[in-house]
């Protein structure tokens, strides 16, 4: 595909084995310009299969160095050897010289060394897009030389294969070229040819004529078609009739003559109509010439779009019938290219360029006097033919040169934008200084003289001024430090020429600034501003800057304001961070004060646990004077205790570590190494410390699952206790059971985090509620306005009954506008359920409006919302409602929520290629009430994760598509409206979610 064209996505096969650096590699290009298109594969045998089965639908292949299997230099190795032409740029860690130069050989188009500070992923985009324009250059290239070379065959198979003769004949006079009739007319052989001239094969009458069409040919190009004599190599003489025509270097300088000759000794009708041949073959040539010629002014290099199609125009004359009274004329857009001799005539021939679509110019051939009619008047058919094929030559050259110039601006914008990108992403880049920036590469853009670069001000609305380039010379010179402060006018809007597009909102130019209608005059020693381009910094849709430029030395441009709109995007986002990093700085703050109050509490409490663990272990020594005593105390500590000894024998355990290790005494054990007694083991456990910690006398805490229950999680520590004299002595192993523990731990920290969610939660309701209340206000007022407006539209439709509007008929029309309308309106209360329910989350409940609802209508609303998405991800849905489904009493904004977040998790557990979602309503049987089932034949659940999914922020889904509260909001809906939720789940084969909803909750008779 064209590199430059931005609207379609460029399809990335990326060859990487670390996740971090593949959400880096996706991060980096979706903060780039260049829309992609990204499959991923870790190993590269997965890719060659890919790659292999569909090159075409691959655009650029990205693969690391280092992969599990086959490196990424290999996979160049196998592409080249399987002779499939893909771009390849080869990322490794370790860069150097001698893996340049391999890649190189093997195929790679470029390759970047990754950096421990990722700074590589900045100039990620520029490499990726740079390999896929080499890449099509390179194709191109290969296609232009493809006809370049089927042109030469065909050109050679004529020449050899023609039954007249052609020779070469260089500036010297001598035959240094024929082909096979023109050495059979002559009887000589090629080498013998290769020794004579012209004059030497040519009977001296016929000198004089041959000096008087050289000095035609020198003069024209071309000679007039005259007839000789020629005498063979026996001596006999035949008549000959032939035209020579003069080759051209680059330069144009004379390197030979092309005779064209034909035998003419037999006068009849097949000679006539071999001779029409030669005629037209001739022609032929002069058409494949002028092509040719066209061909090599595009390759030339430094030839400008200019001189190719003058030069095209020069080119034409010669390849029609009659060249010496043939003139051309190009005209593309407001340029006019045209022969010396050019003159309208009535004897003309013409052909539109047509690029993409649109019609830009014309080639236009006529003659300068009358000549017979032929096929076309007096043009004939080939000539047509040939003047079709010039202008799509042009066509195709023009789409080039448009590409090229495309691409370059879209170099120098990427250019400008990568010098944005180390201010934009720096801790310690102020406002100011990213404000420079941008100004500097706006004006390089734009080569403006000057401007200025402003944000505004949240909460005054002020124009704040952060740069100036003197466009106030003097008079606006200004202390450190101090900002211009362009002030807000009356009903909120900005004055002068800078205010309009900040009034406006949209980006706007002006080549007469002074006429402009925003235009107000300037301050004394202000710079007169003829030209001016101004564009506004958008955040979503609120405004927070302005970029102004002004006295560009050409008049602007629609692609200076989209230059300068890419900039002003990425100025919004550096407006962004600075705002983000103050409430980040606060947040700091506030978390510090929390960690030091929370530090205190740990410390305290890191006291009292090592006065525990000193007394416990004064408690130890006092143990060893008696082994009964020490075997009481073992047996009153509810944890359980082993004693062993430097070899890792068992002298002791206590009745906790009995009915730990399931033992009935401890008499078969004592004496025995742990592993033996404990494991049946011949030898110490693989992995196992404790032997080694216990030989060398040295403490030892550290957490394992439980040996005997793996659910549990256990702490083991060892207590070496002084043997005498230095000696390695005993050590006491005790075994915590710490489950209950870890959990309370976790179950603290979530509650500290669903705290901090909630007052986000809390003010994100909030900003949703405010637009969405300004919709929900004025839809009455829109159908109030548009039943108003309808008898007026009835009355003009019984009129006009074929009438259409939006390809509907008027009743459709009607229709499909009042029911868009209700949509509207039930995506507004449904915005206003979400914004509700978050709120509930946040503020722990919400109240619930019940009423008696009819399901089987309830559902055909959700499914009309939720249509698109089943549609784009489920290529089968089934729903069966009954038809003897009860009313309940419950609350129908709940219910609409409960099944939307249902059928999309289905939808998106189900999507691919025999993906099947069905919805089954049915009454509940004796109980009373209604049960809603959902199944998928998605990837389904293992059991712990099922026993996980009305955890909140529990999610399967990647990080784009879920937050992890759907199912958590589902089952407090369920719970409100006194209903219940059952899950069945298996892996690979899908899951279906029952939902049982009483009649009443209340209990209590209808109202």
């Amino acid at each position: 595909m064209d590199p430059s064209d931005l609207s379609t996505p460029h399809r990335i096969v990326l060859v990487e084995d670390s996740e971090h650096d593949v959400i880096a590699f996706r991060r980096s290009m979706k903060k780039s310009a260049v829309p992609v298109a990204i499959t991923h594969f870790v190993r590269a045998e997965e890719a060659i299969k890919r790659i292999e089965a569909d090159p075409s639908s691959i655009d650029l292949i990205v693969t690391d160095y280092k992969l599990p299997g086959i490196s990424g230099l290999s996979l160049c190795r196998l592409l080249s050897k399987h002779n499939i032409s893909l771009p390849v740029v080869l990322i490794t860690g370790a860069g150097s010289e001698n893996l340049a130069t391999e890649a190189l050989k093997a195929g790679a188009y470029d390759y970047i060394i990754k950096d421990h500070n990722q700074k590589y992923l900045q100039l990620l985009p520029f490499v990726l897009i740079e390999a896929i324009r080499k890449h099509h250059d390179r194709l191109e290239r290969k296609h232009m030389e493809a006809d370049l070379r089927e042109s030469e065959k065909k050109y050679r198979n004529l020449y050899e294969g023609s039954r007249d003769g052609y020779a070469m004949v260089g500036m010297d006079g001598i035959i240094v070229e024929s082909n096979r009739a023109y050495r059979r007319m002559l009887g000589y052989s090629k080498e013998e040819l290769g020794k004579l001239s012209y004059k030497d094969i040519t009977p001296q009458r016929w000198h004089r004529l041959e000096n008087e069409m050289l000095a035609l040919l020198m003069k024209d190009g071309y000679s007039p078609l005259y007839q000789k004599e020629y005498r063979r190599k026996d001596g006999s003489i035949i008549p000959v009739e032939l035209r020579g025509y003069l080759r051209t270097d680059k330069e144009n300088k004379p390197t030979g003559i092309w005779a064209f000759v034909h035998d003419i000794t037999k006068r009849n009708e097949s000679e006539k109509k071999l001779l029409q041949r030669t005629y037209e073959l001739d022609e032929r040539i002069k058409e494949l010439n002028c092509l040719y010629g066209i061909s090599r002014l595009v390759e030339k290099h430094g030839n400008s779009p200019n001189t190719i199609m003058q030069g095209t125009v020069q080119l034409i004359p010669r390849s029609w019938l009659y060249p010496e009274i043939t003139c051309a004329r190009m005209t593309l857009h407001d340029q006019v290219y045209k022969t010396e001799n050019f003159k309208l005539t009535e004897w003309k021939q013409a052909r539109s360029i047509i690029v993409r679509g649109n019609k830009i110019g014309t080639v236009e051939v006529y003659y300068l006097a009358e000549r017979p009619p032929l096929d076309e008047g007096p043009f004939r058919k080939e000539e047509r033919n040939l003047i079709d094929a010039i202008a799509s030559r042009i066509s195709r050259i023009i789409e080039r040169v448009e590409a090229e110039e495309k691409l370059s601006r879209e170099s120098r914008i990427n250019a400008a934008l990568s010098q944005l990108y180390k201010p934009l992403i720096s801790p310690v880049a102020s406002i100011q200084a990213i404000a420079h920036t941008v100004l500097e590469q706006a004006k390089a853009l734009t080569n403006s003289k000057y401007g200025y670069v402003s944000s505004i001000d949240s909460v005054t609305g002020d124009n704040l001024g952060h740069t100036l380039s003197e466009m106030m010379k003097n008079d606006c010179s200004i202390s450190p430090g101090k900002r211009i402060a362009l002030p807000m006018g009356v009903n909120n809007r900005y004055d002068g020429l800078w205010g309009h597009c900040l009034n406006t909102l949209k980006p706007f130019f002006t080549n007469s600034a002074p006429e402009h209608p925003a235009a107000e005059g300037i301050p004394d020693g202000h710079i007169p501003i003829q030209r001016f381009l101004s564009v506004p910094v958008m955040l979503g849709g609120t405004l927070v800057g302005q970029i102004a430029l002004a006295n560009k030395e050409e008049d602007y441009t629609t692609d200076d304001i989209e230059s300068i709109s890419r900039v002003a995007e990425f100025y919004a986002l550096a407006i962004q961070r600075a705002r983000a990093r103050e409430a980040l700085q606060k947040a700091k703050d506030d978390l510090e004060i929390r960690v030091q109050e929370r530090t205190s509490k740990l410390q305290m409490t890191n006291i009292k646990l090592k006065h525990e663990i000193d007394d416990r272990k004064q408690a130890e020594a006092q143990l060893q004077k008696s082994k009964a005593m020490l075997q009481a105390v073992f047996d009153g500590i509810s944890e359980p205790l082993i004693l062993v000894d430097k070899f890792s024998r068992v002298i002791i355990i206590n009745k906790a570590a009995e009915n730990y290790y399931r033992l009935h005494g401890s008499e078969d054990i004592l004496g025995k190494y742990c592993y033996q007694a404990f494991e049946g083991r011949l030898a110490p456990c693989d992995g196992c410390e404790i032997p080694e910690k216990v030989s060398g006398g040295q403490n030892m805490t550290f957490e394992r699952r439980g040996v005997m229950d793996p659910d549990r999680l256990e702490q083991v520590s060892l207590y070496p206790l002084n043997g005498g004299d230095g000696k390695v002595g005993d050590t006491i192993i005790r075994i915590t059971d710490i489950t209950e523990a870890r959990k309370f731990e976790r179950q603290l920290i979530q509650s500290e985090k669903l705290a901090s969610l909630g007052i986000l939660v809390s003010s994100i309701a909030h900003e949703i509620n405010n637009p969405n209340n300004f919709v929900s206000f004025n839809i009455p007022i829109l159908r109030e306005y548009t039943m108003a407006i309808l008898p007026y539209l009835d009355h003009y439709a019984a009129k006009h009954p074929d009438i259409e509007l939006c390809n509907m008929s008027y009743a459709e029309f009607c229709r499909d506008t009042l029911k868009l309308i209700d949509n509207i309106e039930n995506g507004s209360r449904r915005i206003s359920t979400f914004v509700s329910n978050l709120r509930e989350y946040s503020q722990g409940g919400s109240i619930r409006v019940f009423n008696w609802l009819d399901l089987a209508i309830l559902i055909d609303k959700v499914l009309a919302m939720t249509q698109a998405e089943l549609n784009k991800t489920v290529k089968i849905f089934k729903k069966s409602i009954s038809t003897e489904l009860p009313e309940i009493y419950s609350d129908s904004h709940s219910i609409e929520q409960l099944l939307i977040n249902l059928l999309v998790n289905a939808a998106h557990a189900a999507e691919g290629e025999n993906s099947r979602v069905e919805l089954v309503v049915t009454p509940a049987g004796d109980k009373g009430g209604v049960v809603l089932e959902i199944t998928d034949n998605g990837c389904g659940m293992d059991e712990s994760t099922r026993l996980k999914i009305f955890d909140p922020f529990f999610t399967t889904k990647p990080a784009a598509r879920g937050t992890g509260l759907g199912l958590y909001v589902c089952h407090n809906l369920i719970q409100d409206l006194g209903g219940r939720i059952e899950v069945e789940s298996e892996v690979g084969q899908g899951s279906t979610f029952r939902v049982i909803l009483p009649i009443n909750p209340t209990t209590s008779d209808r109202p």
